[in-house]
């Protein structure tokens, strides 16, 4: 039984190669923490072909199965994505600038 609480980040970007590079910092910065229970979930917006594929690749390269990505459609707004998926009850969440950081209660093994 584990008591260490999960911190999941959630980053929203658009696809676009200016955007990339600030997505490759952030993406940074989230691997330098220490928190060992953690999870980094990149919610792209549509945008050009080129840079989703690049992001893609940057991240497939990292070899990490604790950073994942939903590609948002057109169709959706980001308030329905939201509204679908909730912060787990217990959970307590607060945002600031494009990260909103959840975190949760403690996990049980």
């Amino acid at each position: 039984m584990s008591d260490t609480p999960l911190v999941s980040c959630l980053t929203v970007t658009q696809c676009t190669w200016l955007r990339f590079a600030f997505l490759q910092n952030a993406i940074g910065d989230y691997c330098r923490q220490t928190h060992a229970a953690r999870e980094l979930v990149i919610v792209l917006d549509p945008g050009a072909d080129e840079a989703r594929q690049a992001i893609l690749d940057h991240v497939a390269g990292l070899g990490r199965d604790d950073i994942r990505i939903v590609r948002r459609s057109s169709r959706a707004s980001l308030a329905a994505c939201a509204i679908n998926r909730r912060p787990p009850r217990g959970a307590t969440s607060f945002a600031s600038g494009t990260t909103t950081i959840i975190r949760r209660e403690s996990r049980r093994s």
